[in-house]
Formats: C-alpha cells, sequence, structure tokens
C-alpha cells in the first residue's frame, strides 16, 4: 500500500490558494502513488478516447482518476483534485490539448511520462524487446546487460576452427539502440517495483572500467555505468538473462605442479578466442556432450586439426538420442569420415583431475551417484570408495564441455524466490507473466520472463527466445491499451521445431521434431543463411 501521509497533509491543507510545498518525502511518496495509478488493470483506466468524434490516445478521465485516488488514498474528493493538480504541477500529467486545469470533470488527461519498460539481458529476446519499443512515443526503454553488446552464440562452434570471426559474432546495444537508454550492470536482485542496480566488480571487489570488460567492445562511451544503490523504476519488467554452461562435476589439481588440462566453454566466445593459440598446439581434445552443440564442436575440430586426436565423451548410446535413428546415423556417417575422431558412448564423467577426465560406464548396475543439487554440482563419492570400474582418458589438452545449460535466475532467489521451480526455472502463465507463488495461483501482470529461465515446455534455443519476445511484445501493447486477457491469444509452446545442426563446415542436417528433413551442404548453406539473420538485422539498424 501507498505511504498516505504526505497525501493526508495535503487533504487536509486549509488554504486552497496556497501552493503544497515540494519536499523531499513529498515526491518520493508522489513516486510511489504514480507507480500504483499507471500499474495495468489496478490503476488508473487509460484507453483511448474520442470527443466530438476526435480521437485522443492512451488517455484518462479526471473524475475517473479522482474517484481512483478517493478510494485508494482514503480521501475525499476536494482532496484527491488537490492530487491531482499537484501531479498536474510536477509535470507527470496534463490535459489532452493543455487548455485546463485538474478538477472533476469528464475531461481528458494524460500522463507525459513515458510508461518505463527495463528490459534485463540482451540476447535473441531481450534485444528483439528493447528493439520494439524504442521508436513509440508512448514508451521509454531501458536494457540492463552486463556485457555491452548481443552476442551470435548459434555461430559459435564456428570460431573453434576460424577465430577471426569474432568480431562479425557481435553487435555493440548501442549501435542499434540509439534512442533507448542502455545499462552496463550487474543484477543479483529484482523486486516487484524496481530493479536495484550494481557495478560490475573483480574478486577483490573492485569497480571494473566498463572499456575493459571486453577487447571487442565498441562505442562504449555510449553506454551507462550506474552509481552502486542506483535503482530502476518500471512499468514493465521483460527478464531474459538467458543461461550459461553447466559442468556437472568437480575440476581438480592434485598439486600446483601438475599438468592441466584447459577448458574452453563452447558456450563463451571470449574463452573460446583468447585460447585459439592453445589448440592449435593441443594433440589431444575431448568434447564432453552429444548434443547439437557437442557435435558441431567435435566436428569443427575434426575438420580443422586433422593431426589432433579428437574424443567425443557421452552417457548416452548415440547422438541425438531424442531424434529418430538417421539423426544419429548422420552424425556418425560424418565423423567417420576424419580418422582423427573417437566416441565413447555411456560414459558418465565424474571428475577432470590435472590433465586426466575420469569416467564410468552408466550401464554398471552399482550407480553412485547422488541427485544433482540446486547448483548443478553432482555429489560425487571419493574414488577410493567406488564399487565399480573407472576409467580414465590420460594426457588431455583441452576439454570442451557440452552437457546442459543453467538458467541465470539468481536474481530472483532474494525478493521473488516463490517464482521459481525446483529447477531454478521461472514459473510462467501462457503470456509469460512471472508467477507470484509456488502454486502458480497469481502471477505479475507487468514481470515476464522469457528465452532460456522461462519454464516453458520447449526446447532452449534461440529461435524460441525471439518467439517469446514476438509474444510479449502483443501481450504488453494490449495491456497498455487497456485491453482484456480473455481477448488475447496465448501463446502456444512450438513442440517440433526447425533445427540444423552444422556437422563440419561443408555439411549439416536439417531436423523438424524428430525427423530428419535434409542431410548435406544445402543444409549448411541454409545454416549460415539463418544464423547470421538476427546480427544482420541489427547491424542494419
Amino acid at each position: 500500500m501507498t505511504t498516505i501521509s504526505e497525501y493526508v497533509f495535503i487533504a487536509l491543507f486549509k488554504n486552497n490558494d496556497e501552493e503544497v510545498p515540494i519536499t523531499s518525502t513529498l515526491l518520493e511518496e508522489i513516486d510511489d502513488l504514480v507507480m500504483e495509478m499507471r500499474k495495468p488493470n489496478t490503476g488508473v483506466v487509460v484507453k483511448d478516447r474520442r470527443y466530438l468524434l476526435k480521437p485522443f490516445p492512451k488517455c484518462f478521465v479526471a473524475s475517473e482518476c479522482v474517484t481512483w485516488l478517493c478510494d485508494h488514498l482514503k480521501i475525499e474528493k476536494n482532496a484527491a483534485v488537490k492530487v491531482g493538480l499537484l501531479l498536474q504541477r510536477l509535470g507527470f500529467i496534463d490535459h489532452v490539448v493543455s487548455e485546463h486545469k485538474f478538477k472533476d470533470d469528464n475531461l481528458f488527461f494524460r500522463w507525459k511520462l513515458k510508461k518505463r519498460i527495463v528490459v534485463v539481458g540482451g540476447g535473441y529476446a531481450g534485444s528483439s524487446i528493447s528493439l520494439a519499443f524504442e521508436n513509440d512515443p508512448f514508451f521509454e526503454v531501458t536494457l540492463i546487460d552486463r556485457k555491452c553488446h548481443f552476442e551470435n552464440i548459434l555461430a559459435f562452434p564456428q570460431l573453434f576452427t576460424d577465430e577471426k570471426r569474432a568480431s562479425n559474432m557481435r553487435v555493440t546495444h548501442t549501435n542499434y539502440l540509439r534512442k533507448s537508454r542502455v545499462v552496463a550492470a550487474d543484477i543479483d536482485c529484482i523486486t516487484p517495483s524496481c530493479v536495484p542496480l550494481q557495478v560490475n566488480t573483480d574478486a577483490n571487489g573492485n569497480d571494473i572500467p566498463f572499456e575493459l570488460h571486453n577487447k571487442y567492445v565498441m562505442g562504449e562511451e555510449d553506454l551507462i555505468v550506474p552509481e552502486q544503490g542506483e535503482y530502476l523504476r518500471f512499468d514493465y519488467l521483460v527478464v531474459g538473462t538467458g543461461s550459461r554452461n553447466a559442468v556437472p562435476f568437480p575440476i581438480q589439481v592434485s598439486d600446483a605442479n601438475a599438468p592441466r588440462t584447459l577448458h574452453i566453454d563452447p558456450y563463451n566466445l571470449d574463452s573460446i578466442v583468447k585460447n585459439s593459440d592453445q589448440l592449435t598446439l593441443a594433440k589431444k581434445i575431448v568434447v564432453i556432450g552429444a548434443g547439437a552443440v557437442g557435435i558441431e564442436v567435435a566436428g569443427e575440430l575434426a575438420d580443422r586439426f586433422k593431426d589432433t586426436q579428437v574424443i567425443v565423451v557421452t552417457q548416452r548410446d548415440r547422438f541425438l538420442e531424442r531424434l529418430k535413428d538417421n539423426a544419429h546415423k548422420s552424425v556418425v556417417n560424418q565423423l567417420k569420415k576424419n580418422p582423427n575422431v573417437k566416441v565413447i558412448y555411456g560414459a558418465r564423467v565424474i571428475r577432470i583431475i590435472d590433465n586426466k577426465i575420469e569416467y564410468v560406464n552408466v550401464h554398471d548396475p552399482d550407480e553412485f551417484i547422488d541427485v544433482v543439487d540446486f547448483d548443478d554440482r553432482v555429489k560425487v563419492v571419493q574414488v577410493p570408495e567406488l564399487k565399480k570400474e573407472v576409467f580414465s582418458i590420460p594426457d588431455v589438452d583441452i576439454v570442451a564441455i557440452a552437457v546442459g545449460q543453467k538458467p541465470n535466475t539468481e536474481l530472483f532467489r532474494s525478493v521473488m524466490e516463490d517464482s521459481l521451480t525446483k529447477r531454478g526455472f521461472v514459473s510462467v502463465n501462457s503470456n509469460f507473466q512471472v508467477a507470484k507463488n509456488r502454486e502458480k495461483t497469481e502471477f505479475y501482470n507487468n514481470i515476464f520472463a522469457v528465452g532460456d529461465i522461462a519454464d516453458t515446455q520447449e526446447e532452449k534455443m534461440a529461435q524460441m527466445s525471439e518467439k517469446h519476445a514476438a509474444h510479449v511484445i502483443k501481450v504488453i501493447r494490449h495491456i497498455d491499451d487497456g485491453g482484456n486477457m480473455k481477448d488475447l491469444e496465448q501463446y502456444k509452446p512450438l513442440t517440433s521445431p526447425f533445427m540444423i545442426i552444422s556437422l563440419g563446415p561443408s555439411r549439416a542436417i536439417t531436423i523438424k521434431g524428430t525427423q530428419v528433413l535434409i542431410d548435406g551442404s544445402l543444409s549448411q548453406k541454409i545454416k549460415g543463411v539463418t544464423e547470421t539473420k538476427k546480427i544482420r538485422s541489427l547491424q542494419e539498424q
């Protein structure tokens, strides 16, 4: 409930001609009140109206506003009119043609402030939503991202064979968002009314100058680096913070002088680029995981480094297990063309120690691994206590781990933890509105979660993120226009998406649902076009 001490003071003001003194406390309370008044569904009704056939978009009726103030602040009508006059004096509202002062009458007023949309995360969904509202005169967009650029993560596996392409896989946010506010910050908390900001810091807690975050940064002078303690209020909040590489086993060293396996994160552009020289020197590279990313990385490595042994390790019995057999056969047939590739099936990695990867046969009945906890760290019994045989891959120079992703939802933990599922995804309804409780009986009308973090029954893919974004754009516009949510078509998960998986620089397979549709160079050409479509669209803004 909005605090009303200052409003009571206004209501009791005896001299109608005397202006209310503006204090910091009053301004804070006015800001809280404005937030409540502008909330979709529960605030003052704003919609397109007509007077003598002339249209007046997105406005409200002064008498309805007076009624709302009386009901919510428990004040009389004359006091509510004073509050309205104060809002007009402070520049929050104005008559649609600037001819009248606020009064309890059938007059049209509108908010002079634009609706504030805060987008957290500048990936496929976040960039699309920010762009959609940037040129809308009724909205003000703020994009918050710990990075200053959009990254075309779909093309990252290609960096294993051509690291020089890295500069073409990023677009600085301010290059395509010229009117929006772009904030460089890590977000560790969100609340139902605001987003607290914090400056990126190093391991010692020192602020990192923004220009040092990434050597590919361009145009960083247009970005806003927040002061510690700043917070952003919003009318609509969209969170699309994506996911990160999950490593469900420990990486250990026996002593400081022991040889170590270099870990390259296939989901991290910097990790790939900065270690490109080490890739050329490696004699043995292991790829853990046989999903789409693992297959693409293995295919690129096998094609470029003919003299390097490439070993693919998977706990499954075949590639792309959820698809039909022809998908597995297509992958195997391509990898067989490279004599330097070896595949180990049914192998669960239990740890990486020094330059050795240890694994066990998943078909051994004496299972020893406990359930994965919330931090995705597998609890492994010490090796001497194992009842099953432990195998190892020695002298591994480089390992690329692609066994799954973990949603970046830590920012919900401190205040909105009830919005999370047990697996750490954000509970949403069919319009991507975030749940207020674990039972999913209530949802925030103006807070949305999209992309990898949303608990939807579909593949976590870039194309899904963009579909989420397109739907949320429609939902926000519908709500802001005063529409009834029952009239809005709900989002339908795409259960059989198209997917193109590269099997090297010159070949790929196109999949629809569980079936391979195209296998060969044509698929690779199609993939080349689709992979660059998003980044080209941003570059052309």
